[in-house]
C-alpha cells in the first residue's frame, strides 16, 4: 500500500507526510504529485546503489564500465543539486561506495570515480565558503 501511494504521489508517502500542510481528505495536485514522485525516485537509487556497494560487494564493483557509467549517470549533474541533496548523497551512496569497495578495484573503480567527485567537491565547498 505504502509503495503504491509513493508511485502515485499520495499521502500516506514518506515524501507527502513531510510536508508542512498535510490533509488526508484532499489529494494533491498533479505537479505535487509529481514532485512526490521524482523526489521518492531519486531517493530511491541512491539507497538502491548503496544497498548494491553493501549486499552485492565484488559483483557490483566488477561490473564492466562501472565508474564510467556511474560518470555519465549519477554524477552527470552535480553542479545543479542543491546542497541538501548532496548531503543526502553523500551519506547514502558515497559513503557505502567508497567505504565497501575491494582493494583490488580501488584502481578500476573507486579512482576513476574520485577523480571526477573530488574536484568537483572541492570546488563546490569553496564557493559554499566564500558565500559564507
Amino acid at each position: 500500500e505504502v509503495d503504491r501511494n509513493n508511485m502515485l504521489g499520495l499521502p500516506g508517502s514518506r515524501s507527502a507526510k513531510n510536508e508542512v500542510v498535510y490533509q488526508v481528505a484532499k489529494l494533491p495536485e498533479p505537479v505535487t504529485r509529481m514532485q512526490n514522485f521524482v523526489t521518492e525516485l531519486f531517493e530511491n537509487v541512491h539507497h538502491l546503489l548503496s544497498h548494491f556497494c553493501t549486499n552485492i560487494g565484488n559483483e557490483f564493483y566488477h561490473q564492466p564500465n562501472l565508474a564510467t557509467d556511474l560518470g555519465q549517470s549519477v554524477f552527470a549533474n552535480l553542479p545543479g543539486l542543491p546542497d541538501f541533496r548532496l548531503r543526502a548523497m553523500n551519506r547514502t551512496f558515497f559513503k557505502s561506495f567508497i567505504t565497501k569497495c575491494p582493494v583490488i578495484c580501488y584502481t578500476s573503480v573507486l579512482l576513476p570515480v574520485l577523480r571526477q567527485l573530488c574536484p568537483f567537491m572541492l570546488l563546490h565547498m569553496k564557493e559554499r565558503w566564500n558565500y559564507l
